[in-house]
């Protein structure tokens, strides 16, 4: 299920290693240089031709980004997939590792096993050689477990990339385990959100979560329903308690071989799937609810990567792991329920359920004395109204944290978008009858949702990702196929380096 990348060979070489005896390929063009001169490397016939093809009006007008071109004599059997990329003042790291993860696809499709990368036609491509990389990479992903079709899987077994400066390709290639190590990770928990919960359910998941926490030396604690009933963790049970497989709270430790200058919990949202209980979703929002665990996948892949790279932080990694079912023992709209932290929470929704097990686990975690807390959720309807399919919302109580995570995503390539914890709203969350209720009506709901989270964390510095959007995508993307997207991942995985 895991390791996808553990059967491919990944090469990173200077452009003087270069071999003809490959079969395909990938030659990124620029609109300032619209012709092969530069790519020493290929016989001048076929430069030749590659540069003929590339005066043709369909490519020069833009009409075909991504074209085909038989090698000559020698190289005749040589099949060159030249990519445009722009112009190369607009070149940047998403623009680079969305062309590069487009033509990993194309090169795939026709069933190649191997393939070379020329990366080097400018200095802005040199530039942006680590994100063509990783372009490639993520693009490599499949999740075809219960597919019968073969032509659907990856044929690739073999990427070599050849950088024309032969620091650059040094640079690249000290850095590839690195790499391969957060990409992996991404592919992890696009894998678990892509499963089907008759397959993954709280169970399975839990046992999986308890092996790799072995695998990776990290402390695994699983806090059952009798401990999270003696701990106060009510919260947690109210939306778990009618599954058949009961609610639990994963708490995982990863602590470095060295001092640590900082201590950090993430908290993800682990519901395997969500009915909504007995504020019943409509048939159609019940497809791809199976995803609605994907928070809890991030933040799970990233302390594993963060085991695996030896990151000089200590973290926690607390997500509670239900199922929102219907049963006769199920939480009724209305009901009344005390959290960990002593606060009583009128249930006015039962398809709130998110912010409800988070509560408890932010309580929990802010227990354990961190600096930081970052929990990651799809939690609100609202926010993939607000910002779309691809961009998740980020809401702080610290702005100096709030900001480095925004730095983290634009450098790995993920979107968020900042929204305000607008303190007004927190009247929308009044109950007649308890301390608060669990939503704040249709108006401005990512952002009341995440101030009902803000009253069950006290002193750490804390930050609420919104991923309800992007966690999962229904069309093709340059990096990504269809289903779980492993979104945040990356974004986590670059803030604790910072916190190194």
């Amino acid at each position: 299920m895991f390791s996808q990348l553990k059967s491919m060979s990944v090469k990173v070489q200077a452009s003087t290693s270069f071999s003809k005896a490959h079969k395909a390929v990938v030659i990124p063009v620029t609109k300032d240089n619209l012709n092969a001169n530069a790519w020493t490397q290929v016989s001048q016939e076929t430069r030749t031709r590659i540069s003929n093809f590339l005066t043709s009006d369909f490519v020069s007008q833009d009409r075909e980004k991504l074209s085909w071109v038989q090698g000559v004599g020698e190289e005749g059997n040589t099949h060159y997939l030249l990519v445009q990329v722009g112009a190369e003042k607009d070149l940047t790291k998403d623009s680079v590792r969305n062309a590069f993860g487009e033509a990993c696809k194309w090169v795939s499709a026709r069933g190649f096993s191997s393939v070379a990368f020329l990366i080097g036609e400018s200095s802005a491509m040199l530039t942006h050689a680590k994100a063509a990389v990783e372009g490639a990479l993520l693009s490599s992903y499949r999740f075809n477990n219960y597919l019968g079709d073969e032509k659907l899987g990856q044929t690739l077994k073999e990427m070599n990339f050849y950088i024309a400066s032969e620091d650059v390709a040094h640079a690249v290639s000290n850095s590839i385990q690195d790499v391969m190590t957060v990409i992996d990770s991404v592919f992890m928990a696009r894998d678990w959100s892509n499963q089907p919960t008759n397959v993954l359910g709280p169970d399975l998941y839990t046992k999986q979560v308890q092996d790799l926490a072995k695998q990776y030396n990290l402390s695994c604690t699983v806090l059952d329903e009798q401990e999270l009933i003696k701990r106060g963790m009510n919260l947690v049970i109210a939306v778990g308690k009618a599954s058949v497989e009961r609610p639990r709270v994963i708490h995982l430790e990863y602590k470095p071989a060295g001092a640590a200058k900082t201590k950090i919990a993430l908290v993800g949202k682990g519901v395997m799937y969500d009915t909504g209980g007995l504020s019943l979703k409509p048939s159609a929002s019940m497809m791809g609810m199976k995803m609605d665990m994907s928070g809890s996948a991030c933040v799970v892949a990233t302390i594993l990567a963060a085991a695996k790279l030896q990151l000089p932080v200590h973290i926690h990694v607390v997500t509670p792991v239900v199922e929102n079912a219907v049963a006769g023992n199920a939480t009724r709209p209305g009901d009344i329920v005390k959290a960990k932290n002593g606060k009583c929470v009128e249930i006015e929704n039962t398809d709130a359920e998110g912010r409800l097990i988070l509560a408890d686990s932010l309580c929990y975690a802010e227990e354990l004395g961190v600096d930081y807390i970052i929990d990651v959720a799809t939690l609100t309807g609202a926010c993939l109204v607000a910002l779309g399919d691809e961009v998740a919302a980020i809401l702080s109580s610290d702005e100096t944290m709030k900001n480095t995570l925004l730095e983290c995503s634009k450098k790995v390539g993920e979107k968020f978008w900042p929204l305000p914890l607008e303190e007004n709203y927190k009247k929308l969350l009044k109950s007649p009858a308890a301390d608060l209720k669990n939503v704040g009506g249709r108006n401005a709901g990512t952002i009341t949702a995440a101030l009902f989270l803000k009253e069950f964390v006290e002193k750490a510095k804390w930050a609420h990702l919104d991923i309800a959007g992007p966690s999962d995508t229904e069309k093709e993307l340059p990096i990504c196929p269809k289903g779980g997207t492993g979104f945040s991942t990356a974004t986590l995985v670059e803030f604790l380096r910072t916190l190194a």
